[in-house]
């Protein structure tokens, strides 16, 4: 990609000065110089600058367990000075590896607390080059972060009550934020919808639940195919779910967040407008952009 960003910029800028008819005025000459220098300015960043700014601040893996079936839980701690900041919910581009090499990192949701800093936890599904091999990284080896971004956060969402959907790994995200309302003793209205393909996804069960004894909180658990002795709810998200977690809690303001597989977050969205929350309080986090 970048090669093919040079090699446009390049090309663009030959038909600009040689071919084009006006860009031999002054002005319209100027204004291509500019964007130009913007342009490889742009690319300068990204593989150079950036790059050398994430080398100066190196993080190392503290642990590395498996959380689910084929989830991964995995700890950085910094290896630096450097404070970083970020709010439940959103996530970082990280590199494992002994340079931060451009292109070689990749994005995952933080699944820990603000108020758990310095550490910064990650559940990683294996789904990839990279992440099939997430199990063999070893405590002690380095890696690289850039971050925080996205906006799947409670920040700038006034609200009276949460709805919170998680589908599969998209529980990442949402544990950063039941985390964090774990921490401020939050008092508002909680309902956490978790669908899971197996009772094995269910990653983090236990401290869930304990977060949940704490708050004002409902946890209803759907699992596409249950296991022998399972006695929750079976299938998949449906209006009756989302009706009973938009009127938890009474009346009031509810914000939604949801998370996980796009064909999940479509039919969920769709069905909590139908229950009367408004598009613009509904919050989610894409893992694939088609």
């Amino acid at each position: 990609h970048g090669l093919g960003a040079v090699a446009l910029i390049v090309l663009t800028a030959h038909h600009a000065f040689r071919v084009g008819l006006y860009s031999g005025t002054t002005p319209v000459a100027v204004l291509w110089g500019l964007l130009l220098i913007l342009a490889l300015g742009s690319i300068v960043f990204v593989y150079l600058v950036r790059p050398l700014i994430l080398w100066r601040r190196p993080y190392r893996v503290d642990s590395v367990a498996r959380a689910g079936a084929d989830i991964w839980e995995v700890v950085l701690r910094p290896d630096h000075r450097s404070r970083f900041r970020f709010a439940a919910g959103q996530f970082a581009w990280v590199r494992f590896g002994a340079y931060p090499i451009p292109g070689l990192d990749n994005p995952f949701s933080i699944a820990s607390a603000p108020s758990q800093l310095p550490a910064l936890r990650f559940l990683i599904k294996e789904s990839g080059d990279l992440t099939r091999r997430i199990g063999a990284l070893k405590p002690g080896s380095k890696a690289y972060l850039d971050g925080p971004h996205g906006n799947f956060v409670l920040r700038g969402h006034g609200a009276d009550r949460l709805c919170l959907i998680a589908g599969g790994i998209g529980i990442a995200p949402i544990l950063s934020i039941l985390r964090e309302l774990g921490a401020e003793g939050d008092p508002r209205p909680v309902t956490l919808i978790w669908a899971a393909r197996t009772v094995d996804y269910l990653v983090c069960r236990e401290e869930i639940d304990a977060i949940a004894a704490r708050l004002n909180m409902d946890v209803t658990v759907i699992l596409e195919r249950p296991s022998a002795g399972w006695t929750g709810r079976t299938g998949i998200v449906d209006a009756a779910a989302i009706r009973t977690a938009v009127d938890a809690g009474g009346g009031g303001r509810c914000l939604a967040l949801l998370c996980g597989a796009t064909p999940m977050m479509v039919a969920a969205s769709r069905l909590l407008r139908e229950a009367g929350v408004p598009g613009r309080r509904i919050v989610y986090e894409r893992f694939v952009y088609d």
